[in-house]
């Protein structure tokens, strides 16, 4: 059995209520623009702080001795500027890694904050960023693996324990290393 839908009843706004609730939906009509404008800049601004971080790294990269920067630029910009090493490091793998701002601003759109940039972009990582993680299928296929690999490795260490007979000596009954070799 289904229920029946009530329907509501369209009422007129008049009067008093009326000139109560429009004030009211025209702030919150004008505090929803402030947001998306807000947002919009908020937007504008990561742009362009990532392309400042962009142009400070390549800055540093006309000042590079081979991969290194000059000795104590690390510390000398950390005191001035209050930037830990591994900022600037990025900064200058951001300018590495973008030749010119088209390249940096492609980018730009798929991370959209410096921190994102960082993480999916900069940072170094074995894994390419456009290769999938793992599925736990495949890591628990790697651990039995592993797993199987270990027992034979276990294996062989204890037949190489062995001794002639096949039977493992207690370790008391093994002569020290020392005096085998004074006997050799």
């Amino acid at each position: 059995m289904t229920k029946k839908k009530r329907e509501i009843e369209p009422f007129a706004l008049e009067g008093a209520l009326l000139e109560e609730l429009t004030p009211l939906h025209e702030k919150i009509a004008a505090f929803d623009a402030e947001i998306a404008k807000a947002n919009s800049d908020i937007d504008v601004s990561e742009t362009e702080g990532i392309e400042a971080r962009w142009e400070f790294g390549r800055q540093l990269l006309r000042h590079r001795n081979g991969k290194k920067l000059p000795n104590g630029w690390l510390d000398a910009i950390k005191k001035h500027f209050d930037y830990r090493p591994r900022e600037t490091q990025y900064r200058v793998k951001c300018a590495e890694k973008f030749a010119d701002i088209k390249a940096l601003r492609a980018r730009t759109r798929d991370c959209r904050t410096w921190k994102k940039m960082c993480r999916q972009v900069l940072v170094d990582s074995n894994r390419s960023p456009t290769q999938p993680r793992p599925t736990i299928k495949e890591l628990n296929a790697e651990i039995e693996r592993l797993t199987q690999e270990n027992e034979a490795l276990r294996t062989q260490i204890e037949r190489l324990k062995a001794g002639p007979k096949g039977e493992i000596e207690p370790a008391s009954e093994q002569a020290p290393i020392e005096s085998m070799k004074e006997d050799a």
